[in-house]
């Protein structure tokens, strides 16, 4: 399996990074048959997998670095510098050569991410500024100079992003991991794993950005650092992508009970969950990647999952009616005739 470049490669930089995985034709080959994986060699076979993939090392990057220092002179007696970079890498996942792989087959696709910032200043009359983000990153900068004294604001980034089948009408946007702003002397980083489960034949784009920004009055100066990179890779065995299970209540009051309950679990496997309404409420139904009234539901792991359970109040039940109410007004009736009779007889008063 290799990440094939879709289209293009965008970036603030003046370099670009293209990665091509190139296929070799070997007496070796990896056969998916009745969706099991048989190693062969000059035709013969020699080993037996299940859910094991053979992919050579081609992960795919997108990274963005962004530097601005402010260093004033005594005239002009004031300096900023700001840098947005941004980069976007799309790939088409493909087949891989000589195998029996088909589009529509599971692949495991791992990304990860890891961003830095960092910021300097010199002088009180100073300030800097540094993001990191992805997918559509903003930073926009203001420096304010009033009685000597700058300062840096609407400084944003977005989410770093991974996007599913972007080009499609539908396309999957998973945004896993965080972003950072810091201000003035300052320093921070982020770090994740994210891993999905995606198709022979779908797209694929990761995103990485990075802003900062800096200011200064004479005799003060600024830096500002920040960088960001997004890398995608496929998972040689799709049995071990780390894969999530999140049930959350949507409405009303109850809980949701997982068995058995993992922080993440295999492509394949098999979970019951359970929506237990609290007293006065009854379960209304499921909905999210997975809808219907069942519960328990059993929920068989195919991808990152999330499962919302509905609760409602239960109806108030309406009084009992006697099964054969005319005869029971009946003897009503005869009972109270009977007490009037009697109280007639002993002159008591009605």
């Amino acid at each position: 399996m290799n990440f094939t470049l879709l289209r293009r490669v965008t970036s603030s930089f003046l370099f670009l990074f293209i990665l091509l995985a190139v296929s070799q034709l070997q007496a070796a080959e990896l056969r998916l048959i009745d969706g099991e994986f048989r190693y062969y060699e000059n035709d013969e076979l020699v080993e037996h997998w299940q859910g094991m993939r053979a992919l050579p090392d081609t992960p795919e990057t997108a990274q963005a670095i962004a530097q601005a220092n402010a260093v004033p002179v005594e005239d002009p007696p004031e300096a900023l510098a700001s840098a947005l970079a941004t980069m976007f890498v799309d790939f088409e996942i493909e087949p891989e050569g000589g195998t029996e792989e088909q589009p529509g087959d599971p692949v495991c696709v791992v990304t990860t991410y890891e961003g830095n910032v960092s910021t300097t200043t010199d002088g009180a009359i100073a300030d800097a500024s540094a993001s990191i983000g992805g997918f559509e990153s903003v930073f926009t900068t203001t420096v304010v100079n009033a009685e000597d004294q700058v300062a840096i604001a609407d400084s944003a980034a977005s989410i770093p992003a991974i996007v599913l089948n972007p080009s499609s009408n539908d396309p999957i946007f998973m945004r896993p991991f965080d972003s950072i702003t810091v201000g003035a002397n300052d320093d921070a980083m982020t770090s994740g794993e994210f891993h999905f489960i995606a198709l022979i034949g779908d797209e694929l784009r990761i995103g990485a950005g990075s802003a900062a920004a800096a200011a200064a009055l004479y005799p003060g100066s600024a830096e500002a650092q920040a960088s960001s990179e997004m890398t995608a890779v496929l998972q040689q065995d799709v049995l071990d992508c780390q894969l999530t299970l999140v049930t959350l209540v949507e409405t009303g009051e109850g809980s949701i009970q997982v068995d058995p309950e993992q922080a993440s679990y295999q492509f394949g496997d098999i979970v019951e969950i359970t929506a237990i309404p609290d007293e006065g409420w009854e379960f209304a139904g499921w909905s999210g990647d997975l809808e219907g009234m069942d519960n328990p539901l059993t929920v068989t792991i195919s991808n990152n999952t999330e499962v919302f359970a509905s609760f409602e109040r239960q109806a108030l039940s309406p009084l009992p009616v006697p099964v054969n109410a005319p005869l029971t007004l009946m003897i009503m009736a005869l009972l109270l005739m009977g007490i009037g009779l009697g109280r007639h007889r002993k002159g008591l008063p009605h």
